[in-house]
């Protein structure tokens, strides 16, 4: 069962939060948590700090549950553009990009996803871009398989892809291109910071090379943190680019200098972690996703969705619906017939929290919402929109 209260989620009492494609409000024992880990430090200083490692492990092995993935493939850093970043100049530094190779990205990639491969071109690397579909000329929409097939060449190294699109909500079809990728042995690398904790994505099983979000987005999780995957075989072609002490097997032996990185995700833990957001994230992931399958909190999302469908107005909203349904996302977007940014601040006024993004109206719940919560956010939608005209 999902937990829904206001004493489970104090957010609650402010709002109808639908923004958990932006960033997400806590769990109440998560707050908790964070809040005596910084006490711990304020009244004994180093002491927040015992258990550090332990903890590390702890919330590798919590999000291996959610990938389905080895815990030891995981790596904690502090967003996803760090993770993206390590990736990208690791692959460079490792000689395993060079000069002539093709970077394979989309158009419209939020950019945490575009500029780490963006800076590659002062390598020489070839950057290639996948183009919208351009349905809607004035938005991003969206990119079709053929168009990816398209844009792989022999040259082709790698393909960084989001699993789905911050504006328009469109999740591509990630198990295909795997496969197209693990076919033509190119790196298949996966931001899904719109999807971990919102759909199923199991990167062992699809052989995706990397897979980098963050913790604040559907994953419920404090602001500072994201988390990278990388295969074995990935890693090897990677070459740490950010180093410090935690990364080598000696540990707190700090006047041994000898560089011995840890072979697997640790390698990419460099140093030190503020200890109160992973006692934060810690919790949020055993108080809300274990035991839970990421295919019931799909299941759940999608039904939220699908009740808001009958109650918001079609004449004000527009809603980008995906005719193959694996394109579909915990992002449901809106073309409105206002502006959507006034709306979005109209319709936050009267208690529903939602955002804007390319040009959309964005619908983005998480499964603590209500069915009861999703009909009164309607109710409020429409309110706003008439009172826009």
């Amino acid at each position: 069962m999902f937990e829904t209260s206001s004493k489970a989620f104090p957010v609650k009492d402010y709002y109808i939060f639908l923004n958990s494609c932006g960033v997400s409000p806590l769990h109440q024992a998560a707050l908790e948590a964070l809040i005596e880990s910084v006490q711990r430090q304020a009244l004994h200083g180093i002491k927040a700090f015992e258990g550090y490692h332990e903890l590390l492990r702890s919330i590798h092995t919590e999000l291996g549950k959610i990938l389905q993935a080895n815990p030891s493939d995981i790596s904690i850093l502090r967003n996803t553009a760090e993770c993206l970043s390590v990736v990208a100049q690791g692959l460079v530094a490792a000689q395993a990009l060079v000069a002539g190779d093709e970077v394979v990205t989309y158009e419209h990639e939020y950019p945490s996803n575009f500029y780490p491969w963006k800076y590659l071109e002062r390598n020489g690397i070839v950057l290639k871009i996948i183009p919208d579909l351009r349905i809607d000329p004035q938005r991003p929409h969206s990119f079709s398989y053929q168009s990816v097939v398209q844009a792989l060449t022999a040259k082709t190294k790698l393909l960084a892809l989001s699993h789905v699109q911050f504006t328009s909500g469109f999740a591509c079809d990630i198990a295909r291109i795997a496969e197209l990728c693990a076919e033509r042995g190119i790196d298949f690398v996966v931001d899904a910071a719109q999807s971990l904790g919102a759909l199923p994505i199991y990167p062992e099983a699809l052989k995706i090379s990397a897979i980098a979000a963050p913790s604040s987005k559907w994953l419920i999780g404090p602001s500072s943190l994201a988390l990278l995957y990388t295969s074995p075989k990935f890693r090897q072609k990677l070459a740490p680019v950010l180093t410090g002490q935690d990364m080598m097997k000696q540990g707190v032996d700090y006047l041994n200098l000898t560089l011995d990185p840890h072979p697997d995700g640790r390698m990419f833990e460099y140093s030190t972690i503020a200890p109160a957001e992973l006692h934060g994230f810690e919790v949020t992931l055993k108080q809300i996703f274990s035991g839970q399958k990421m295919e019931a909190i799909r299941d759940r999302i999608f039904s939220l969705q699908d009740k808001f469908l009958t109650v918001v107005d079609r004449k004000f909203y527009q809603p980008v619906l995906f005719p193959d349904k694996i394109n579909r996302s915990g992002i449901l977007s809106f073309v409105t017939k206002t502006d959507p940014v006034e709306l979005m601040k109209e319709i936050i006024k009267r208690g529903v929290f939602v955002s804007s993004r390319g040009g959309y109206l964005r619908f983005a719940p998480q499964m603590y919402i209500t069915e009861e919560e999703v009909i009164r956010a309607g109710q409020v939608w429409n309110e706003a929109a008439f009172a826009s005209c």
